[in-house]
């Protein structure tokens, strides 16, 4: 990759990170912003480089996120808040804050979570990472799980 291509990854990464306020979330978020732009771009990156703006772009919380979706599945909403705190600079979401997610947004929570985790990751669509958050395993989308969920913002953020 040539030094004005990565010059410009690197532009990009500080324009999606730069309205968050917290210096050391901000710093993670622009790291991982910046790993997934070498790698490829995400459609999040390209919207914003149309100039259309997502639900994530525009700064909205988790709950206002999960409301524009209008996911009707609990397995759907699971993988979204995965999703939301992978563009929100996180890894993943353990359980206890996808459950504290799912309240926020005052969204019914599934009777038996680990049954709703086990199905998305038979789907292909989440994953149980390696690393731990307060002593929980980390749940993490996949790339799959990652453009099913952009497919669902699309529509949505040509509005």
């Amino acid at each position: 990759m040539d030094k004005e291509k990565v010059k410009g990854k690197i532009s990009d990464a500080i324009e999606i990170t730069k309205d968050i306020t917290d210096p050391s979330l901000r710093n993670t978020a622009f790291e991982v912003v910046l790993t997934r732009l070498m790698g490829e771009e995400t459609s999040l990156a390209v919207w914003q480089k149309q100039g259309e703006t997502s639900n994530l772009a525009a700064g909205k919380q988790a709950s206002e996120f999960l409301a524009s979706l209008h996911l009707k599945s609990q397995l759907e909403q699971l993988e979204a808040i995965t999703y939301y705190f992978l563009k929100s600079g996180q890894e993943g979401a353990t359980r206890a804050e996808v459950l504290e997610t799912l309240s926020k947004a005052r969204l019914s929570r599934p009777k038996n979570i680990s049954d709703v985790v086990g199905r998305c990751i038979r789907r292909g669509h989440i994953i149980e990472g390696t690393r731990t958050k307060d002593n929980q395993k980390i749940l993490e989308i996949t790339p799959t799980g990652e453009k099913y969920i952009e497919e669902k913002i699309k529509p949505e953020a040509k509005a």
